[in-house]
């Protein structure tokens, strides 16, 4: 009970750099891939030989991802009482 608070505190500005770096790194696994969204956009590419058009796509996913992300953990930081 004593611990475990002050723990939490202390870790949820890195922990949360750390969550939106492995989004930045890594592909959702389980609800967008890499392979759909490259899939799509290679699909997109071959069929209208438009190539920047899909990318430009598949970084706005990302950003808006990692946009909503951030603003998930800025509200549960401002939650979290500071030390006093």
């Amino acid at each position: 009970r004593i611990w475990l608070p002050r723990a939490f505190r202390i870790v949820l500005p890195t922990l949360g750099g750390e969550v939106i770096s492995q989004l930045k790194a890594t592909p959702l696994a389980s609800t967008v891939t890499v392979l759909d969204l490259y899939g799509v956009a290679g699909k997109i590419k071959s069929n209208t030989l438009r190539t920047y058009e899909p990318l430009i796509m598949i970084a706005i996913v990302y950003f808006v991802l990692v946009y909503f992300l951030n603003r998930i953990i800025q509200a549960v930081e401002k939650q979290v009482p500071q030390k006093r």
